[in-house]
């Protein structure tokens, strides 16, 4: 492999087709550091709006260190892996208690949730650092340029394409050289069909000069995934401008039940705002009904009434599959214009507005604009939800 023609190559390619992307205008490390964390996991076209407004509300690694988490997680609601957002937060702690931005591998590697790719990205593309970045798209360039027969995600696979990606890392343009090789993984080198055609490493490459580059990355099966049906119980009072639900900021979740992984979404989503919920073992409207009307008069008393439903959600998180049936229910209106709480301990009843600003995830945001689109200034919940209340 002749490693300075392929250099060359891949970097001309990149000046020429790389897309124009914010993180790639500035060598400000922390705005590379919070591009860096939203990207994993994540692809560019759902990371941007939220890269954009983030840094807009959180310019520097000061602002996002004197701001309540509440606004925080408000901030990255939607995104995902909201774990990413204290981490962020952390470091940016870690930054201001040290005085200033890391500028060595190391230290930038100490950062709270920075691994050794983050670490090498950040370090190569703010800082030169001659550090080469190994994530999903490097994997798949380098397994097809090499043809690997071995898994690239572990044991010997893996230790050759670190030793492969630092190789042929450009020392004089080492982030451009890093950024060249996640573009191609992310745009002609792709999983399912490569575009070898275009490619500038085609001549390089040992899997396309075999005739099957499709046959590499040679990864681990996926996981199964795994069905998840919840009953979502979405609970109004009030009318107009006195409209509320019932909703509760989820805190350290207990342990889980029996066969259950600790930690899946409960972790995650700790500070998140929610809706109840009930957990069922098969999509069975009556049986969510009969449980979540008996699961909304326990917090909300016994005045509650049923409803209707909504159209069943959808979403995924890792390998689960998560069905949402959503439920809606009317608390008396009295209950609500006397000015005293009936709900249980733990929950509150939050207007919509309010409750639209607090950190909310994907499902949650989904529920709520139907509700909202629903609720207008001279109606209540109760003629909306066909009740008289």
């Amino acid at each position: 492999m002749d490693v300075p023609k392929l250099r060359r190559e891949l970097l001309r390619w990149y000046q020429a087709s790389r897309r124009d992307l914010p993180w790639r205008r500035t060598r400000d490390p922390w705005a590379i550091l919070v591009s860096e964390l939203m990207l994993q996991q994540t692809q560019v076209k759902t990371a941007l709006p939220y890269y954009v407004r983030f840094l807009e509300r959180f310019p520097d690694a000061a602002a996002l260190a004197r701001a309540p988490e509440e606004q925080v997680l408000a901030a990255w609601a939607g995104l995902g892996y909201y774990r990413r957002a204290r981490f962020l937060q952390a470091a940016a702690r870690a930054v201001g208690a040290g005085g200033g931005f890391p500028q060595t591998l190391d230290g930038i590697r100490a950062l709270p949730g920075v691994g050794a790719y983050t670490a090498a990205a950040v370090g190569s593309i703010a800082f030169g650092l001659p550090e080469a970045v190994v994530d999903g798209n490097v994997v798949r360039v380098l397994s097809r340029l090499l043809a690997l027969e071995d898994d690239p995600t572990r044991g010997t696979g893996a230790l050759r394409i670190r030793a492969t990606a630092q190789e042929l890392l450009d020392p004089r343009h080492p982030g451009d050289f890093n950024q060249a090789v996640m573009e191609l993984g992310a745009s002609l080198c792709s999983p399912a069909a490569p575009r070898c055609g275009d490619c500038p490493l085609s001549r390089h490459c040992a899997a396309f000069l075999a005739g099957r580059p499709a046959d590499f990355p040679r990864l681990p099966a996926r996981p199964a995934s795994r069905t998840l049906v919840k009953a979502v119980l979405l609970v109004l009072r009030g009318r107009g401008a006195r409209a509320r639900i019932l909703a509760r900021a989820r805190g350290a979740e207990p342990a889980p039940a029996k066969g259950r992984p600790r930690g899946q979404a409960a972790d995650r989503l700790q500070g998140f705002w929610a809706f109840p919920e009930i957990e069922l073992d098969a999509e069975d409207w009556n049986l969510a009904a009969s449980k979540g009307l008996r699961l909304a008069r326990k917090i909300a008393g016994a005045g509650v009434v049923p409803a209707g439903r909504l159209a069943k959600l959808r979403h995924r998180i890792t390998v689960y599959d998560i069905h949402l049936l959503p439920l809606r229910f009317g608390a008396a209106a009295e209950s609500a214009e006397s000015g005293g709480s009936a709900a249980a301990a733990g929950w509150e009843w939050v207007t919509p507005t309010r409750l639209a600003s607090l950190p909310l995830a994907s499902a949650e945001k989904k529920l709520l604009a139907l509700l909202q689109a629903g609720l207008g200034p001279d109606h209540g919940a109760g003629d909306q939800l066909g009740l008289k209340l």
